[in-house]
């Protein structure tokens, strides 16, 4: 009976726990469903600015604590950007049934403040070219609005002009700060800014090198040829990184820097150091291969073998095997290619660099040519200046080997007399190509694989059919063209999102022109692969790859490009963490086309593609697929020229997809 009675005690007790804690409410997850801003008075912010501030709207899970120190970041960015009296409340309303949460962010910005008298402390006794260095063209000016990142900028703008003037050790003084001082009756701040070290000008005394684990005997010298400074010179702050960007051209480096070693102050000198760390010598590597070549993505995979410091002086030599095949058509457009290339990263002096590239290369250019070639390619790239607008100048010389076989019977056009000729299945095209070329660069891009803002202008000029025309005085069994090339590809980009690099506007011009000259028994048209071509992945996107062209044979190529497009890339997702993050889209208008020459070009037949696209980014540059429509084909039978003639057509012939790695331009 006593068992009985604590067991049926221990069930009544259990039953009246359980039931206790069932009628306990059930703890809510709420997800942040939307945030806004509501404006009083004046809105100087947009909501998207703002909302790139905030870390609420990266949430998935809304955090209460999150909502003040967003009101906080808010009114710090306010400050920041001289609303110092501005106003910051929140509204939080909570939604039961959905478990969801709106947030608003009330902002009442009031007066914003600018700049009254700005003064700089501790710089009197600046030379007279200096100061005209420091102060014409300040960051900040009288009458501006106040903003924090305009004082820093003012701050580095003084200290680099200062450290590039011999004083290299210039800097603000912190202990004094940055003096803000507001008016009491106006909307107006005095801006105090004090600097230390400016009194004395150094110049450059001696510079040694050390090298960190010098295992591979990298002769200290090779640095020394790079520095692009003199002892007794001033010290400049521009010239030593430019000395530190030359030891880049060193592929054993992994890293170089130079920096002050010791402090002469009786005679005003400052010594330095470079100080060098080396990598690995040698290397193998494995790789996955993505390309864009001539308007067609090819995927494959290779293995790279480098030798950095071949034979000593620096010199590299890498050695390269890959296979390649179109990702449209594998069977008949795929490339086997072997290269070996010799960089010489001193020729004549360190601004001139030297490459000899030789490369031997099967390609099964589609169903009915297949090309075996062997290039020699000497080449030398000359860094003419930042501040010019040409930065880079190359001159190449090639000599080319082509065996062209013919898999099919073909028509083989010659643009110069307009005759087509019958070319029989196993007809073998032995030619060669010596070609001269000039090229001259100006980018000021702010990033290699994906940038916002800047422009990339260069051109190209060439000259074909020296050397085999030396050559044919002596022989006539050699088949060579002679041509002048001239391509002029440009390209910008705007940042549409004040500075975010959120919203992006790129566009692009390409010209080019192929003028053949000179007639001759073994004078020959310019081969295909040495044509322009339109339609593909990164030209003309409503065409598959080589197939747009007043052409008959499009695939074949022509002499004379225009090809052009303006495209707007949005980060979609940029206030968001995670996968999402790095997904954007781009929607584009592209036009151009390829004609036999520059004689037969007309107006009309320049075509329009439209479309847009995804692109995933990665360490390597965006992952892209595009959708793109033929809008205008002048190639098309009259009534079926515009997308929409034929609505049955839209996702038929005038439609492609297209894929890459990196940005169609």
């Amino acid at each position: 009976m006593k068992y009985l009675y604590i067991i049926l005690s221990f069930l009544i007790t259990s039953l009246t726990v359980f039931a206790q804690k069932s009628d306990e409410p059930k703890e809510i997850r709420y997800s942040v469903n939307d945030v806004d801003f509501v404006f009083k008075k004046t809105e100087t912010f947009s909501g998207g600015v703002l909302k790139d501030i905030i870390i609420l709207p990266k949430r998935n899970v809304f955090r209460a604590e999150d909502v003040e120190q967003d009101r906080q970041r808010l009114k710090k960015f306010y400050f920041d950007n001289g609303f110092f009296n501005a106003v910051i409340d929140t509204s939080v309303k909570f939604d039961n049934e959905d478990e969801s949460v709106d947030v608003e962010f009330i902002i009442i910005e009031n007066v914003r403040y600018r700049y009254e008298k700005i003064t700089y402390n501790n710089l009197d006794s600046l030379p007279e070219k200096v100061r005209k260095a420091v102060f014409e063209e300040p960051v900040i000016k009288r009458g501006e609005f106040y903003t924090r990142a305009g004082i820093l900028g003012e701050i580095t703008h003084i200290i680099n002009v200062l450290q590039d003037n011999g004083y290299p050790f210039a800097r603000q003084d912190t202990s004094a700060g940055t003096v803000v001082e507001k008016y009491v009756n106006e909307p107006k701040v005095n801006i105090a800014l004090s600097f230390l070290d400016a009194g004395k000008q150094f110049y450059i005394g001696k510079t040694r090198v050390q090298i960190n684990n010098n295992k591979y005997g990298f002769d200290p010298d090779l640095i020394l040829r790079e520095i692009t400074y003199k002892e007794g010179d001033l010290y400049r702050k521009s010239v030593i990184q430019q000395s530190e960007r030359n030891f880049s051209k060193f592929a054993l480096l992994q890293g170089g820097r130079i920096q002050i070693d010791t402090t002469a102050i009786e005679n005003d000198k400052v010594n330095l150091v470079a100080i060098i760390t080396l990598g690995d010598k040698y290397e193998v590597t494995p790789n996955v291969v993505g390309v864009q070549i001539e308007n067609e993505f090819y995927v494959g995979a290779g293995i790279q073998y480098s030798d950095k410091n071949f034979f000593g002086g620096g010199r590299t030599l890498t050695l390269q095997l890959q296979g390649l095949s179109s990702i449209t058509n594998f069977k008949d457009a795929n490339r086997i290619e072997f290269s070996a290339t010799l960089f010489q990263p001193y020729f004549i002096r360190n601004a001139i660099t030297a490459t000899y590239n030789l490369r031997a290369g099967f390609y099964n250019i589609n169903e009915i040519r297949q090309v075996t070639s062997i290039r020699n390619l000497f080449r030398l790239n000359y860094f003419i200046a930042d501040y010019t607008f040409y930065n880079n100048a190359y001159s190449d010389i090639t000599l080319d080997l082509l065996r062209i076989k013919y898999k099919e019977d073909s028509k083989k056009e010659d643009f110069r007399t307009g005759d087509s000729v019958l070319v029989s299945k196993g007809t073998i095209d032995n030619s060669m190509h010596s070609i001269i070329g000039l090229t001259l660069v100006h980018d000021n891009t702010n990033d290699l694989y994906n940038p916002s803002r800047g422009f990339v202008h260069s051109i190209t000029v060439e000259n074909a059919g020296l050397l085999p025309r030396l050559i044919d005085l002596l022989s006539k069994k050699i088949d060579f063209p002679q041509y002048v090339k001239i391509y002029i590809p440009n390209k910008a980009f705007f940042d549409i999102s004040g500075g975010r690099a959120i919203s992006i506007l790129a566009t692009k011009l390409n010209l080019g022109d192929i003028i053949e000259y000179g007639r001759g028994e073994n004078i020959i048209p310019v081969q295909e692969i040495y044509r322009f071509f339109s339609g593909g992945s990164s030209s003309m996107r409503g065409w598959t790859a080589k197939t747009n062209g007043i052409l008959s044979d499009p695939e074949s190529g022509g002499l004379f490009l225009i090809d052009g497009s303006v495209e707007y890339r949005w980060r979609t997702f940029a206030g968001n963490e995670g996968f999402l993050r790095n997904l954007s889209t781009a929607y584009f208008i592209d036009y151009g086309n390829v004609w036999k020459t520059h004689k037969v070009f007309r107006f009309n037949e320049i075509a329009l593609a439209v479309g847009f696209g995804v692109r995933y980014n990665t360490f390597v540059g965006p992952i892209r697929i595009d959708l793109g429509w033929k809008l205008y084909d002048p190639r098309a039978p009259e009534g079926e020229k515009w997308l929409f003639d034929v609505p049955g057509q839209i996702f038929k012939n005038k439609f492609a997809v297209q894929f890459g790695l990196g940005q169609a331009f």
